[in-house]
C-alpha cells in the first residue's frame, strides 16, 4: 500500500543549521492541515530567535513544547531571517497543541509500523537522518545508502510507499533539492 499523509508547501532553511525548526513546524502544520483542512505557515524564525534551550543555527532539537506554550506563531508576524535574532514574543500565538509524544521513546528507533500508524494518525511526523553527501547530492528514485552515523538532519515524514519499501521524506533545502523538496528513502 501507499500512503500520503499531510504537509505543507516546501521551505529553504537556507544557510542556518534550523532543519530542527523546520521539522517542528512541519509535523506541526501537518496535523493542523489534517484536523481542519487549513494549509497554515508557521514560523520557524519564532522557533529559532525564543526557544529557552539555546538552540540555534548549530542545531537544535524539536521544540514541540513550544507549541503547546505558548503556542504557535505565523510566518507573516515573525518571518524567517535566517540566522538568530531578537525574540519577536509580541505575536499572536492562533495555534495551540494539546500535547505531543514520541513514536516510541526519545531514544529509539520506532518500527515501520508504529511510524506508519503515527502518519496516518497525526498526518506526518518529526524524525532524524544523517545527511551525508550521498544525502546531499539526491536528485530522484529511491535512496537506500545505509550509514552508521549519529543523525545531524531534522525531516518530516509525509507517507511511505511499500512498493518502494520507502517513506516520503519533506526536506528543508527549497524545491531545488530531490523531487521538488522531497525524496523517497528506504525504510
Amino acid at each position: 500500500t501507499a500512503y500520503t499523509g499531510y504537509y505543507t508547501p516546501i521551505k529553504n532553511q537556507g544557510s542556518c543549521g534550523s532543519c530542527w525548526a523546520f521539522s517542528t513546524c512541519g509535523s506541526f502544520e501537518g496535523a493542523i492541515k489534517k484536523s481542519t483542512g487549513t494549509t497554515v505557515d508557521l514560523s520557524e524564525q519564532y522557533l529559532l530567535s525564543c526557544n529557552t534551550s539555546g538552540y540555534g543555527c548549530n542545531g537544535g532539537w524539536f521544540v514541540l513544547n513550544m507549541f503547546v506554550s505558548p503556542g504557535a506563531v505565523l510566518e507573516s508576524c515573525s518571518p524567517y531571517l535566517g540566522y538568530k535574532s531578537t525574540c519577536k514574543s509580541s505575536c499572536a500565538k492562533p495555534y495551540k497543541a494539546r500535547s505531543w509524544g514520541y513514536v516510541g521513546s526519545s531514544s529509539s528507533v520506532p518500527s515501520t509500523a508504529a511510524i506508519k500508524q503515527a502518519i496516518y494518525n497525526y498526518g506526518s511526523v518529526s524524525a532524524a537522518v544523517y545527511a551525508d553527501s550521498y544525502f546531499q547530492a539526491y536528485t530522484t528514485g529511491t535512496f537506500s545508502r545505509c550509514t552508521n552515523a549519529q543523525p545531524n538532519h531534522a525531516i518530516v515524514l509525509v507517507g511511505w510507499d511499500d512498493a518502494k519499501g520507502a517513506w516520503r521524506l519533506k526536506n528543508s533545502w527549497g524545491t531545488g533539492w530531490g523531487e521538488s523538496g522531497l525524496m523517497w528513502i528506504k525504510y
